[in-house]
């Protein structure tokens, strides 16, 4: 089933001509914020059916600690690779830091066990949604990045880089990715979705040691951090009234 199939025709169709395009504008204005939901839900329930299963996990975890670790040791059993960085904290006592990705359960049992006073300063949640041809990854896609939003995100532009969509630069403290791949866990298609939190972000869903990521609500997580949204035009359009007669105002003002 097409996910644009599902949409009401005065929102998806497209006419030439300034005059036709008005036409088609003015009936985006008749639509109602209850339709725009209505639509904005069932293009989700089309989206969904695109989706053959979803496995959500921890796939980056970065740490500080006062000694150093044993590379060889941390990738023995780590299926992604393991970075080692110079630390910013050397003052507060944390020379050396870690960044795992994809950790295995063995890995983080050993940064705990050597170093129980680490400290977390980045963890990634990623959500793989699998599907079943790269037609169905396209649309998912084309779907999560016209619909996909991150609340409280001031006015950070989002960008997209080598194909991966970005909800901010590369050190926003709470940020979101998007991009097609083959999922890092069962090799199949799918859209990767990646909620990333560093420094302040990480105390703010309690995360300061491993051990905490146990008992992360990684629904709650997404829930809180990602919604999907629609324009409705008759608000915008209202907005937008609203803002012309202000400029105005301050125009005549000056």
């Amino acid at each position: 089933m097409s996910i644009s199939a599902t949409i009401p025709s005065n929102i998806t169709r497209r006419k030439s001509g300034p005059l036709n395009a008005a036409v088609t504008f003015q009936s985006r204005l008749a639509v109602t914020r209850d339709q725009t939901r209505r639509a904005l839900t069932a293009r989700a329930d089309a989206a969904s059916t695109l989706v053959r299963d979803c496995i959500a996990y921890v796939d980056t975890v970065s740490v500080l600690v006062r000694k150093p670790l044993s590379l060889s040791r941390l990738r023995r059993h780590n299926r992604g690779q393991v970075i080692a960085y110079k630390s910013r904290a050397r003052d507060c006592g944390y020379a050396y830091g870690y960044r795992v990705q994809q950790p295995s359960v063995p890995t983080l049992e050993y940064i705990s066990t050597c170093h129980p006073d680490h400290l977390v300063t980045r963890f990634d949640l990623a959500v793989d949604f699998i599907v079943g041809s790269a037609d169905d990854q396209s649309a998912l896609a084309d779907f999560l990045k016209q619909h996909l939003t991150q609340p409280w995100r001031g006015k950070r532009d989002r960008t997209v880089y080598e194909g991966t969509l970005y909800f901010g630069p590369a050190s926003t403290r709470r940020n979101v990715a998007v991009y097609l791949s083959r999922s890092k866990i069962t090799g199949q298609p799918v859209v990767h979705l990646e909620l990333r939190y560093s420094a302040a972000a990480c105390r703010r869903r309690g995360v300061h040691r491993i051990g905490d990521l146990s008992a992360l609500d990684i629904e709650a997580c997404i829930r809180r951090d990602i919604k999907l949204t629609a324009i409705c035009w008759r608000t915008a359009d209202r907005a937008i009234d609203r803002l012309a007669a202000a400029l105005m105002r301050k125009h005549a003002a000056d």
